[in-house]
């Protein structure tokens, strides 16, 4: 809208300002006039004033230079006439003097010349002038009071003369007296009164009127002042006609302004108007171009955006400023709709862009701003301006989801396995799909389109002519829009095809037409027949159930039910069956969490027959699920009855624990005999016997070893088969289990030439917590048969960490051997119970078939698994995996940083052993060169030596093919000069002996085989020299561990043993290791000593007559003096069952130990208890 601005127009006031303007300019105009008729009168009064001084002095100067003439020259000599009469002052005889012609002349004086000037001149003019004196001759001469005063102050300060303004008479004169001093011709008249020359005689004196002057100064100061008037007229006059003037011209300019500024108005609310115009049909344009579907971008001759409506920024995920100035084609379309580089000089658009024509285009890609690829379709035309191209216009919608759904009814027309068909509206055959030229048995679909008649019979199913049948569906389909039908088709082969047909009219723009789909009925029919057949079997397995099943309706009317249900529960069709139920409302719960899509499976239940409830009643597993039955929610309720079942199982499990009791009685029973014969052999192989007589012994014990094994793994298993093991939960270290396995398994693969080799991978934890016992029977059942089944090779455990989190990990344990292997039928047969994989195995090799069994039994009680991979004479590999819990120290500590880069020589010629210990001492962060002979090492240290790069260490295997390894180490020493550290690996059955080889040196150190991380990394870091901290191995732990026996020597020891045999046994191993031995027949008896005397250590049997060992330990610890660990109590049973050694723990005692004892174990235990306390019994 036009804003109406005021007129550019001088208001009335601003008239006003001018017109007062012109009369202050005026008023300035005469004070200027005035003001300088007043400066003129003052500078005329002042050159007045000066003129008349200026006359003053012309004449005084004129007098004084006639004075001084005539007194120059003594005077003059004039003619005697009225006006030049003689001086009356001078005697006549010095004053006049007759001219020989006659004339009297007359002498004239200096003064009386002056005097007669003056008087001249005072007549010719108003003022006065004469000779003054302080000291006159004539009366007339005397000086007035100014003259005296102005007289007196020249004489006192030398002045010549002094001027004054004066008013006298009435009028204002100047008053000018000038000093006459005397020269030396005045002092021929002037000598009586005693002057001398330069003396101030008087003055002369002047004082002239001002009137005249100020007359003059009147008359010129009038004149100025009009012509100052007239001046000032003149210019208020033209200030005036100027003023006048402007206003009129002001007027005019107004006037024009205002015409001019009407016109602007105007034209502004013209321009006003057509832009609210412009503005409302661009919103209007904008408006339509945002709300229009399609996206619109505008494009100007560089091919920048210049424009996007709100669709495009929608459909490319721009805001408008994003887009607006930046390139279309980069921005938009640098690629294809295939998804291939779009260049520019062959971009469809661009062309079109520089084009004249409009150009549509049915798809190309734009990309939008995520990265995705939009499908769109549109035009681009030209924005023409005077015949030149301006820009051009972008319109495009998007297509994508069109292309998808257009591709996808393509791909499912084409791809859909039943048959379609289409038809225009004329009735003819447009298309069909690829199940229909397959169904017709056609070679094509050109084919089927153009014999479409010679694939339908002449005669449906019902009578009619196809051909008819044809025009009734067509008909009966434009009345309703769509049409089920049957019909047949033929086969090209001449097969008739019976198919369900639906036909549907299709209504668009473009005209009409019909679809048709035909869906084949052969394979519904055979499958309509194989369900029936489904359907019958499964009423007969219904039937024919054991198991009680019935469907009810609600939760009490028994719908359907079995012949089962009938004979189980009595039921009648209708019935009510909720009083079968002896807990019905569990049974409700049941029926209610069914409901809610929980069903129940096999709950135990009890039942009663509807026809007895008196009865007995009758246990079952009851399963109640929601079905679906004729239309209506019901429930599906099972009933297995498991009366019998449980009998049997109270029956199996009275069985079971009387067979553990057998075993457990038998346990003590073998043991005990087995306890003598161990234990005697033992002590009869301590003395001397001969050869002969110590390989019957050797053979009897290895005997009674292999009984013992096979009543464990007897034992192992009925406990396994009774579900009473139970697995440990306590820490312990890996390598102790390790090396335990390394120090029973050494000398039997030493004695077969076995290489026994131990791979830990440096990530496992070094603590554990689980079964340390069973986990190391399972290791030491894999470790002994692989050593069993190999003749020559290796042996090698591996441990290695699957996964782990902060409180457990999972290991896999392979021991890998290169022994007979298995076949795929072998391995088949494994980890069954008394299993082997043949007879001629069983008589060669032993064994009763249980440890695999038994190893998968533990194995998957410590969360794992076993498993066998393994190749007919290639050797096995047993694996197994196992869940430990984690400790807060479990990771080894890291390697020293003194190792990182070190370089080793390693020579073995174990393949087997090399990838071990470079493992081992890659995990050190040291580089391994291996070598498998002598001569291949020394060819490499002098290498490395010619390198300037010398190895600085070298580990060398005692067993090296071709040469020793202890020449192999001397020579090695002899190159390096003996600064090379060098590491001899020996079995460790013959770590003891002294190894002498030539040129040995303190440079040299023997490390026993296997070899441990620990082992290795202490042996380095002393071979090296490095000041850094040993990490604790199994033979440093001993030695801080249980003193030796010799220390415990004469410990008072109480044996509580019923059997006599044992008590010999045991009290004989006892005192072969220096202790003192008091016997207990029984528990009584024992507690009874106890109470009389203090032992050091009690070995307490369980089972005793008259009092059982668990009653004697509780009473002792009763005792006065006893506390509950001293005396140390150990329990000693041939019990193997799960609870036994919780038990005598529970009644006190203080560890356990097993029958047969095995004198190493006994060794171990006194060692253990003895060593914390000492004894104290005394020898």
């Amino acid at each position: 809208m036009a804003v109406t601005r005021p007129a550019k127009t001088f208001s009335q006031t601003e008239r006003r300002r001018i017109l007062l303007g012109a009369g202050a300019l005026c008023l300035g105009i005469l004070a200027l006039a005035a003001f300088s008729c007043w400066n003129f009168s003052v500078l005329l009064a002042d050159q007045a004033r000066s003129h008349a001084v200026r006359l003053t002095h012309l004449s005084i100067s004129k007098d004084l230079a006639l004075r001084a003439w005539v007194s120059d020259i003594g005077g003059i000599y004039a003619p005697v006439t009225p006006g030049t009469p003689p001086n009356p002052w001078l005697p006549p005889k010095n004053r006049d003097f007759t001219l020989p012609d006659g004339i009297t002349v007359t002498r004239i004086n200096p003064a009386y010349a002056f005097r007669l000037v003056q008087e001249r001149w005072m007549e010719a003019s108003t003022g006065r002038g004469r000779l003054v004196s302080l000291k006159p001759i004539r009366p007339d001469n005397r000086a007035d009071p100014w003259e005296a005063a102005a007289l007196e102050e020249l004489i006192r300060t030398g002045g010549e003369e002094k001027l004054s303004l004066e008013k006298t008479d009435g009028q204002e004169r100047i008053r000018l007296i000038h000093a006459l001093r005397a020269k030396q011709q005045c002092l021929t008249c002037h000598s009586a009164r005693e002057h001398k020359e330069g003396d101030v005689l008087g003055g002369l004196s002047v004082s002239p009127p001002l009137e005249e002057m100020a007359r003059m100064h009147d008359v010129l100061s009038g004149k100025i002042t009009l012509v100052h008037l007239l001046f000032a007229l003149l210019c208020m006059l033209g200030v005036v006609w100027f003023s006048v003037k402007l206003l009129r011209r002001i007027d005019q300019r107004d006037k024009a302004q205002n015409e001019l500024q009407r016109l602007a108005d105007d034209l502004e609310q013209r321009v006003d108007e057509r832009t609210r115009q412009l503005h409302a049909s661009e919103a209007h344009s904008l408006r339509l171009l945002n709300a229009t579907s399609d996206g619109i971008i505008g494009v100007d001759t560089g091919g920048n955006i210049s424009f996007a409506n709100r669709a495009a920024q929608n459909m490319l995920g721009y805001a408008e400023n994003e887009l607006i100035g930046r390139n279309l084609h980069e921005t938009l379309h640098p690629f294809c709709p295939d998804g291939s580089h779009n260049p520019r000089e062959s971009c469809t658009l661009c062309r079109a862009r520089l084009g004249s024509d409009e150009m549509r285009f049915t798809l190309e890609s734009f990309l939008h701003k995520s990265g995705d690829i939009v499908l769109v379709s549109g035009s681009i035309a030209p924005i023409l301006e005077e015949n030149a191209a301006t820009g051009s216009i972008l319109a495009f919608h998007d297509v994508g989801e069109a292309y998808k759904s257009e591709l996808w009814q393509r791909i499912i027309f084409d791809s859909a396995g039943e048959a379609f068909f289409i038809w225009d509206e004329k009735r003819k055959l447009q298309s069909c799909n690829a199940a229909a030229v397959k169904w017709l048995g056609a070679s094509s679909k050109e084919e089927v389109l153009a014999r479409i008649k010679e694939f339908q019979p002449t005669v449906q199913e019902d009578g009619t002519t196809t051909l008819q049948a044809l025009e009734d569906i067509f008909s009966l389909c434009d009345q309703k829009g769509m049409v089920h039908t049957s019909w047949t088709c033929r086969h090209a082969d001449g097969t008739l095809l019976p198919c369900e047909a639906v036909l549907v009219r299709l209504t668009s723009p473009l005209g009409l037409g019909y679809f048709a789909s035909l869906h084949d009925l052969r394979k519904i029919r055979a499958y309509e027949n194989i369900l029936e057949n489904e359907r019958q079997l499964l009423s007969a397995v219904v039937k024919a159930a054991p198991s009680a099943m019935l469907i009810c309706s609600g939760e009490d009317k028994a719908r359907m039910f079995n012949p089962s249900a009938q004979r189980l529960a009595g039921l009648a069709a209708g019935e009510d069956c909720s009083g079968i139920w002896a807990d019905y409302q569990a049974y409700r719960d049941f029926c209610a969490e069914a409901r809610q899509g929980r069903p129940t499976v096999n709950a135990p239940m009890t039942i009663r027959r509807l026809d007895a409830p008196d009865g007995p009643l009758l246990e079952t597993l009851t399963s109640v699920s929601p079905v679906n039955y004729r239309g209506n929610p019901a429930l599906l309720i099972w009933l297995q009855d498991i009366t019998e079942l449980n009998a049997a199982r109270l029956a199996a499990e009275a069985s079971t624990r009387a067979k553990s009791d057998f075993l457990a009685r038998m346990s003590h029973e073998i043991r005990t005999p087995m306890n003598a014969i161990l234990g005697m052999t033992h002590l009869l192989l301590q003395t001397r016997v001969d050869d002969r007589q110590k390989h019957y012994l050797e053979s009897t014990r290895q005997a009674a070893r292999n009984l013992l094994g096979l009543l464990n793994d007897i034992l192992d298993f009925s406990k396994i088969e009774a579900d009473r093991m139970t697995m440990e939960n306590e820490p312990f270290l890996l390598s102790e289990i390790l090396e335990n396995l390394a120090d029973l398994l050494s000398f039997s693969a030493a004695g077969k030439g076995l290489e026994l080799l131990f791979d830990v991978a440096p990530d496992v934890p070094y603590m554990l917590v689980g079964d340390k016992l069973r986990f190391s029977q399972v290791l030491t059942n894999l470790a002994n048969n692989a050593l069993k089944f190999t003749s020559h090779g290796s042996v090698t455990v591996s441990v290695r960490l699957l996964d782990k989190d902060a409180q457990q990990a999972r290991l896999q344990v392979d021991v890998r051997d290169t022994g007979i292997g298995l076949t795929r039928e072998q391995t088949g047969l494994l980890f069954q119970p008394f299993q082997q994989v043949d007879t001629s195995t069983t008589r060669r090799y032993g064994g009763t078939g249980l440890g695999l069994a038994i190893c998968q039994r533990l194995v998957s009680m410590m969360g794992g698994r076993i498993w066998v991979e393994s190749e007919a004479g290639a050797g096995s590999t047993f694996s197994f995996t196992a869940v430990f819990g984690l400790t807060d120290e479990a990771m080894a500590d890291p390697a020293p940083p003194e190792l990182r880069g070190r370089r080793v020589l390693l020579a073995t010629g174990s393949a087997a052993a090399r990838g071990v210990l470079e493992r081992l001492l890659d995990g050190l962060n040291m580089t391994a060169h291996s070598v498998d002979s002598a001569a291949a090492a020394l060819d490499a240290a002098r290498a490395a030596q010619a390198e300037g790069a010398p190895f600085d260490l070298a580990l060398v295997d005692q067993n090296l093919p071709e040469e020793d390894g202890q020449n192999c180490v001397a020579a090695l020493g002899r190159l390096s000069g003996g600064a090379l550290p060098r590491l001899l690996l020996v079995p460790a059955f013959n770590a003891g002996r002294r190894h002498e080889t030539p040129g040995a040196d303190r440079n040299t150190r023997v490390l026993s085989k296997p070899v441990w991380r620990a082992s290795l990394h202490n042996a380095i870091v002393e071979a090296l020299g490095l000041d850094r901290a040993l990490i604790p191995v199994r033979g440093a732990r001993d030695q801080d561990e249980p003193a030796d026996m010799r220390s415990m020597a004469g410990a008072h020891i109480l044996l509580a043993e019923d059997n006599e045999i044992n008590q010999e046994v045991a009290s004989n191993l006892l005192e072969a290791l220096g202790m003192r031995v008091t016997l207990a027949k029984d528990g009584a008896e024992a507690v009874e000593l106890c109470r009389r005397q203090p032992f050091d250590l009690i070995f307490m049997d369980i089972q005793m007559p008259v009092m059982d060992g668990l009653t004697a330990t509780r009473r002792i610890r009763a005792l006065p003096g006893v506390g509950p660990a001293f005396p140390p109590i150990i329990a000693m049973t041939a019990h193997a069952m799960s609870g036994d050694r919780e038990r005598s723990l529970e009644a006190g005692m203080n560890d356990h130990i097993t029958k047969p004892i095995d004198p190493q174990v006994l060794s171990l235990k006194l060692r253990l208890w003895l060593g914390r306390g000492g004894a104290q019994g005394g020898a």
